[in-house]
C-alpha cells in the first residue's frame, strides 16, 4: 500500500503534474518526482508559485539521465541522503492541499488575485 511507504516513485504523467504526486501526499509519503525532460520540472509541480521547494521540502525533483536504468539504480543511494523528518512534518501540514477541497480553495484564491490585478490596471 501507498501510505506504507517512505517514498513513492511518481513518473511524470500527460502533464507535470502527476496524479500520483497527489496520492502520494494524502497517502503521507514523500514523492520522487522523476522526470527526463528538459523543462523546469519545479516551475509546474503544484504550489510551487507559492514559494514550495519541491526538492527541499516536500521530497525529491529527479532527473533521470539518459541511461534511465542507471539512473534508476542510483536513486537508493540519492534517497539515503536526504533528511526526512522535515518532509514528513511538511506534507502532514500541507497535506489538505491536496485534496479537491484544497484544490478548489487555491483556484479560488488565484482568481481573486488575478481579478484584483486586472482592477488595478
Amino acid at each position: 500500500q501507498i501510505s506504507q511507504s517512505l517514498w513513492i516513485l511518481v513518473p511524470v504523467g500527460t502533464y507535470p503534474a502527476a496524479f500520483t504526486l497527489y496520492e502520494a501526499i494524502q497517502a503521507g509519503s514523500l514523492p520522487v518526482y522523476m522526470y527526463s525532460s528538459s523543462f523546469d520540472a519545479q516551475r509546474f509541480l503544484p504550489y510551487s508559485e507559492l514559494g514550495l521547494d519541491w526538492d527541499a521540502d516536500l521530497g525529491m525533483v529527479w532527473r533521470a539521465k539518459e541511461n534511465f536504468t542507471e539512473s534508476l539504480l542510483s536513486l537508493p543511494n540519492a534517497l539515503r541522503v536526504r533528511p526526512v523528518k522535515h518532509r514528513l512534518e511538511m506534507v502532514r501540514w500541507m497535506r489538505h492541499l491536496f485534496t479537491t477541497e484544497g484544490i478548489y480553495s487555491y483556484i479560488k484564491l488565484v482568481l481573486a488575485v488575478v481579478a484584483n490585478e486586472t482592477e488595478d490596471r
